[in-house]
Parts: structure tokens; C-alpha cells; sequence
């Protein structure tokens, strides 16, 4: 089973979602013609998840498990004025692991409400469906059940 077969296969279970449920990329501007073939600046729908583009070669080999089977991807794209404690984030991610993008989804275990409050996402977190949370300037680490705060490390 390759990386990104594991990844779905994991994010599904944690989830309870089927597997035809795709999920979506979240990366930084400074990345998105890296990730998407003819994404712009100016596409300012692709900063709401409603836009589809084709993923490219590089893109396909960094984030292989939010490309499509038909090779398309439907991103949130972010910049630093708009959202830049999770721009900043998404930068230390790709520094750090060579990712151009990470996995977007809603961490609500499925069939149940989109989460809206940060005491709904800790619930979540509690019950499995992620290993860490960052919540404003805190960064939670809850895989296991425990919960240990503080600021996001460099």
C-alpha cells in the first residue's frame, strides 16, 4: 500500500468516512503554482475551496493523498494577511518536511456537526480524530487522550 493510500486509509478510519470522501489540499500562496496547474493570484475562489484545479507533477509526488483519482485537486489556498498563524504554519511544514501542502479536512467525526467552537474541536481531538490542534497561538498535542499546551516550536 503506497504513503498516501495509508494516509486516507488512517484519516478515514479516524473519521469514520468512506474512502470516495476526497480530501483537500491547504497550501500556502507562496506554493500554489507549485501544487495547481494555472493557479494565479487572482483566483480568489480557490481561497474557498471552490475551485478545481489539476494538480501538478511536483504536487503530486509532495501531497500525493489530497490528489484525486482523476489527478485534480479542490484547495484552500492561504496568504499571510488573510489567515497568518496558519500561513505561517503551512511554511513551516513544507521547511521542515518538503510537503507544499497538507491535508485539509473537517476533523468532525462524520455524520456529526461541522465543529464551530474550540471546545467542540478538543472534544473532537479527545475522541481520536487528530494528534495535534492548533487553536489561536496555542498548539495542543492530543494524541493519546492528554492534552499539552503551548506555543507553537519554530
Amino acid at each position: 500500500m503506497a504513503d498516501e493510500e495509508k494516509v486516507n486509509e488512517e484519516l478515514n478510519h479516524r473519521l469514520k468516512r468512506n474512502d470516495f470522501m476526497p480530501f483537500a489540499p491547504i497550501v500556502a500562496e507562496e506554493y500554489a503554482e507549485r501544487l495547481l496547474v494555472g493557479w494565479r493570484p487572482a483566483d480568489h475562489a480557490s481561497r474557498f475551496m471552490t475551485m478545481t484545479y489539476d494538480v501538478t507533477g511536483e504536487g503530486r509526488r509532495s501531497v500525493p493523498a489530497v490528489v484525486h483519482l482523476d489527478g485534480t485537486a479542490r484547495p484552500q489556498v492561504l496568504s499571510a494577511a488573510t489567515e497568518p498563524i496558519l500561513h505561517e504554519v503551512l511554511l513551516r511544514v513544507a521547511r521542515r518536511s518538503g510537503a507544499i501542502a497538507c491535508i485539509n479536512t473537517s476533523f468532525n467525526i462524520h455524520e456529526e456537526p461541522i465543529l464551530r467552537t474550540a471546545e467542540e474541536a478538543l472534544k473532537s481531538a479527545r475522541q481520536g480524530a487528530v494528534d495535534d490542534l492548533v487553536l489561536g497561538p496555542y498548539y495542543i498535542e492530543a494524541a493519546g487522550g492528554s492534552e499539552k499546551t503551548g506555543a507553537p516550536s519554530a
